[in-house]
């Protein structure tokens, strides 16, 4: 099965509360993947026998000022059923980003993929999600180095949950990432020995119950000054 891209819908709507905490408009990007056999528009060379993607960009348009939506799921969920419906298919993906949903990060971003199970018995719908902090920004010692170990650097990290626990806040991400990051912060600056990027990273894993977060992952880590 091939999969067709729209890539970065660029929208502006009320999905769970900004990063000062209110109930406002904030822009969102979102992309969307569709699976969507080929096969017949090779041969035919017709675009009538491919989808048409015009429809999937004015359903988010029209999402974003249908309803204040709850939380980053909610909207994310919305899109997933709307596209289902279009395309008659059994799934999709949607990626949205929030860039400014966080204040010491790029942007909040979740995965949404949606399965149908029509037509193998009753029908179910489950829906997958993955969470990524981009570009979380955290100030630690870091390094092997006599002069490193005298001064903080700057590190970036993107930290990627799998499957967020209960106590997961879905509608103020300011709140939850505030939380978590007194608790990482805390661990990168607690350390007694030297510590490089490797490690960093290694142990922020290995140690993630210091975090609290069960399924958390940090998927990259590099130092601004490498």
């Amino acid at each position: 099965m091939d999969t067709i891209f729209v890539k970065n819908i660029h929208v502006n709507a009320v999905i769970g509360l900004d990063c000062w905490h209110r109930e406002e408009k904030q822009p969102a990007v979102v992309t969307i993947r569709v699976p969507w056999s080929i096969d017949k528009t090779g041969k035919t060379d017709s675009i009538a026998d491919t989808l048409d993607y015009r429809p999937i960009y004015t359903i988010v348009t029209i999402l974003q000022t249908e309803r204040a939506y709850q939380s980053l799921p909610d909207f994310a969920k919305e899109i997933c059923n709307r596209i289902v419906q279009l395309t008659e298919g059994t799934s999709a993906e949607v990626t949205v980003l929030l860039p400014k949903a966080v204040r010491q990060a790029d942007g909040v971003q979740l995965e949404m993929r949606v399965q149908s199970t029509k037509g193998f018995g009753p029908s179910q719908v489950m829906f997958s999600e993955i969470y990524v902090v981009k570009g979380l920004r955290i100030d630690c010692l870091i390094g092997i180095g006599i002069h490193e170990r005298k001064e903080k650097q700057p590190v970036l990290l993107d930290l990627e949950l799998r499957g967020p626990p209960d106590n997961f806040n879905h509608r103020d991400y300011q709140f939850w990432l505030g939380t978590a990051l007194h608790k990482v912060e805390y661990f990168c600056n607690d350390r007694r020995f030297p510590l490089t990027g490797t490690e960093f990273r290694g142990d922020v894993i290995f140690n993630h119950r210091k975090i609290r977060y069960r399924d958390c992952q940090i998927s990259h880590c590099h130092s601004r000054l490498d």
